[in-house]
Formats: structure tokens, C-alpha cells, sequence
């Protein structure tokens, strides 16, 4: 007998246990079949087994990987003349925040005064401050506006004036001219 001839009875066999009238129901196109999901269980777990060694060298690790992992590791692992050379990069970069942490504490008694605690019981007091000099931007505005108008107009009136002082100036050039005496023509 062939193996796979003694598949094929242990699944005729398997089933008549779970289809005993024989009602054997067709899977759906859209259902994988079983062989392939045997198959798909069969290569993650080959895949899960090749890695088993991979992690357990990893999980033998763990103490070491630890180890490196700790901020005193490196301490323990460098000579004087590393650590000097360490401490030389940092510092710049250390008196940086030493400067800036200064600067916090000077500003430490500023933010815990009064006038900054009180800031969200200030909140109305500010929005209502913001309103009435937006307010007054746009009352600034509208009076800036009809200064300038006022001011066009102004000009517009100066210009006409100028314009009729200097007809008028040679309308009275011209009856000057008239009204002057003629000199007589000696033939």
C-alpha cells in the first residue's frame, strides 16, 4: 500500500466521522482550502523553528545586552584618557545648559509671582481689552479716512482757487493792456 493511498482512506475515513449521511458541502471559491492552509501552517512553522535558534543565542545574551545597555557600562569601559576626551566634547554643550538652567532659576521667582499665577483669572480682562483696541483701530481708521478726504477735498478747493486767481490775474492783465493808450502811428 502507497502512502498516499493511506492518506486518501484516513480522509475518506475523516469524512464519513464528519459528514456521516455523506452531506458533504462544497467549500466557497472565496475559503481557502485546507491543503493550503496545512501548507501555510506548515512552512510559519518551519519558519518559527529556523528562527527558535536565532532567539534563543539572544535570550542567552540577555545579560550582556543588559549590560551594554546601562548608562554606567561605558564609565567602567573607558580609559582616563577617553573619558578626558568625552568630557571635552560635552562641555561646551554643558555650559550651554548650564547657562540656560541660570537663566531658568532667574526666572523661577518670576513665573511663581502673582501677576503670572492670576493670568487665567486675567483671561476676560485681556479679551476685553483686545475688543476695545480693535474698537478704537477701527473708529483710528474711519477718522483716518475721513481726514484724508477732508484733506483731498482741501487740496481740490486750494487747487481751484489757484486756478481762478490766475484767470483772474490775466483778466485784469488783459483790461490793463486794453485800457492803456494806444501810441499813435506817426506816417
Amino acid at each position: 500500500m502507497d502512502a498516499v493511498d493511506l492518506i486518501a482512506k484516513r480522509i475518506s475515513a475523516l469524512e464519513l466521522a464528519v459528514f456521516p449521511n455523506g452531506e458533504y458541502v462544497k467549500p466557497n471559491e472565496s475559503q481557502p482550502e485546507i491543503t493550503d492552509l496545512l501548507l501555510q501552517t506548515h512552512s510559519m512553522t518551519v519558519t518559527a523553528l529556523s528562527c527558535r535558534e536565532v532567539v534563543t543565542s539572544i535570550l542567552k545574551r540577555m545579560e550582556t545586552i543588559n549590560d551594554y545597555l546601562l548608562p554606567d557600562c561605558c564609565d567602567n569601559q573607558l580609559d582616563i584618557q577617553d573619558k578626558h576626551q568625552y568630557i571635552l566634547e560635552l562641555y561646551p554643550e554643558m555650559k550651554k545648559t548650564l547657562k540656560l538652567l541660570e537663566e531658568f532659576e532667574q526666572l523661577k521667582a518670576f513665573l511663581d509671582s502673582p501677576p503670572i499665577n492670576n493670568i487665567p483669572s486675567l483671561v476676560d480682562q485681556l479679551e476685553n481689552l483686545t475688543l476695545d483696541n480693535i474698537n478704537t483701530y477701527h473708529e483710528c481708521k474711519s477718522l483716518t479716512d475721513k481726514i484724508l478726504r477732508a484733506l483731498q477735498q482741501y487740496s481740490d478747493i486750494t487747487m481751484s482757487i489757484k486756478i481762478l486767481f490766475a484767470q483772474l490775474e490775466q483778466s485784469i492783465t488783459n483790461i490793463e493792456i486794453s485800457l492803456q493808450p494806444k501810441p499813435a502811428i506817426d506816417e
